[in-house]
């Protein structure tokens, strides 16, 4: 090989090379993403709304809930889904909770009390939703951080 294909061959691992670095730089490509600081001690209320025709879930004693829960509780999971899971806990009859798992996303909630996602109202599919602050939640609940006196409710409702 002469010394012109050699030259040639530097600068075109150089070409590429910037332009891996570039593409690694400017994106986040390459970035794991961040789990939530959840080892937080906090202490919020948590809504569940029970109160429609289509959303009566049973605790574990097989005891119906058809109305709206509300309890404030202090956790050391700081999430959505770690109040939910420590509500869930609480109580006589306690309920469970169905979660699965989308990178990228965080944990969904898929059933609340033997109320599953996707069930139809009126034909409509209807969803277990969150709600911060008022606010329609934007992240999976394994991802959503809470601060002390926030306020979530979850709704079983059509996603709009």
């Amino acid at each position: 090989m002469g010394n012109g294909a050699v030259i040639g061959l530097l600068v075109l691992l150089l070409v590429v090379g910037g332009a891996i670095a570039g593409l690694y730089y400017e994106t986040d490509l390459f970035d794991e993403k961040e789990e939530p600081d959840t080892d937080v001690t906090v202490t919020a209320t948590i809504e569940i709304h029970f109160d429609s025709e289509y959303a009566s879930g049973q605790d574990n004693n097989g005891t119906y809930l058809n109305n709206s829960w509300e309890v404030t509780l202090t956790t050391n999971r700081s999430t959505v889904l770690g109040l939910l899971d420590a509500a869930a806990a609480v109580g006589e009859g306690n309920f469970e909770v169905e979660t699965e798992y989308y990178s990228g996303m965080g944990s969904l909630i898929t059933a609340i009390a033997g109320v599953e996602n996707g069930d139809e109202y009126e034909g409509e599919e209807l969803y277990w939703i969150y709600y911060l602050n008022g606010e329609k939640g934007t992240m999976g609940a394994s991802s959503q951080t809470l601060d002390d006196d926030d306020v979530v409710e979850w709704k079983f409702e059509a996603w709009e």
